[in-house]
């Protein structure tokens, strides 16, 4: 993880669009060493552990159902001990992890190295969405920077400039 994140801050076109007065959407392509970052039986895994030792869930999950206009719910994520389980419920909606990078060690690791390279804290929030849904969530800004990693599957991104800065407000 090291390496590929040396590449990316490296890289001009990333500098271009991460700092400086240009700033927009950096969509990285496919990449292998992604692919293998975060797999649904991780996630199943990560989700599992702390039903099998008596305990809530670690980190703040939901299954989000929406229809990508004005309909977003979301609402308590049931427990998930198997992958079946957690493909039934993605048949409902989209499931969101948020700070799985502070409980679980793949994605601590890929924070780490990001941090280590990039010199600014990260976090990983994870969003799985079942096949043949067209919409994952609504249409949203982020105020903080965002860096997509595709782990699986296919998904259309829609990537959006951020809205521009107020000149009088700090």
């Amino acid at each position: 993880w090291e390496l590929f994140f040396a590449s990316l801050a490296a890289s001009q076109s990333f500098r271009n669009l991460w700092a400086g007065p240009n700033r927009g959407p950096f969509v990285l392509p496919r990449h292998r060493l992604v692919q293998q970052g975060l797999s649904l039986r991780d996630l199943v895994h990560g989700l599992s552990m702390p039903l099998s030792r008596g305990r809530r869930k670690p980190c703040e999950t939901a299954l989000t159902l929406t229809d990508g206009r004005d309909f977003r719910c979301p609402i308590s994520l049931p427990p998930i001990a198997t992958r079946e389980e957690l493909l039934q419920v993605l048949e409902y909606g989209t499931v969101f992890i948020n700070t799985a990078s502070l409980h679980w060690r793949s994605p601590a690791t890929i924070c780490l190295a990001a941090s280590a390279i990039l010199q600014f804290p990260t976090n990983i929030n994870v969003y799985v969405t079942g096949k043949g849904r067209s919409i994952s969530t609504d249409v949203h800004t982020d105020n903080h920077d965002v860096l997509i990693l595709q782990t699986e599957g296919v998904k259309h991104w829609q990537v959006f400039s951020p809205p521009a800065r107020r000149h009088d407000t700090a």
